[in-house]
């Protein structure tokens, strides 16, 4: 059987870890950037896609109810479109939409991924 994640009891503790990441997630998208190549061609879809998992299953760790854990990965969807066209305004970055799809991607396995976990049925 699973064990449950170590994780804060305290709503208020989960949903401070949550506004911490996204706070993380914002400075790292919006950081201006010298244009340089990465050694693996799309390596940055592998760190957005991950980030973006991440943060879904923040969100919906960080609430009890439906309606809040809804709430939670609208407003996550709502972030990562809008850090997403940011980086277009931000010197050396570049919006693109693969980068926004790929967000987005993330955000729905890891709606997915919790989905399974409280189910048990991996």
């Amino acid at each position: 059987m699973l064990q449950k994640i170590p994780f804060p009891d305290n709503l208020r503790q989960r949903q401070a870890v949550l506004l911490v990441y996204i706070i993380f997630i914002a400075v790292l998208s919006l950081a201006p950037s010298e244009s340089r190549s990465l050694p693996i061609k799309h390596i940055d879809k592998v760190g957005h896609f991950l980030a973006y998992v991440v943060m879904a299953i923040l969100a919906l760790v960080s609430f009890r109810n439906w309606r809040g854990r809804m709430t939670a990965v609208i407003v996550a969807f709502i972030i990562a479109v809008l850090l997403e066209w940011g980086q277009g305004f931000v010197p050396g970055r570049l919006a693109t939409l693969a980068d926004g799809l790929t967000n987005v991607l993330g955000l729905l396995v890891g709606v997915l991924v919790y989905w399974f976990y409280e189910r048990r049925r991996f």
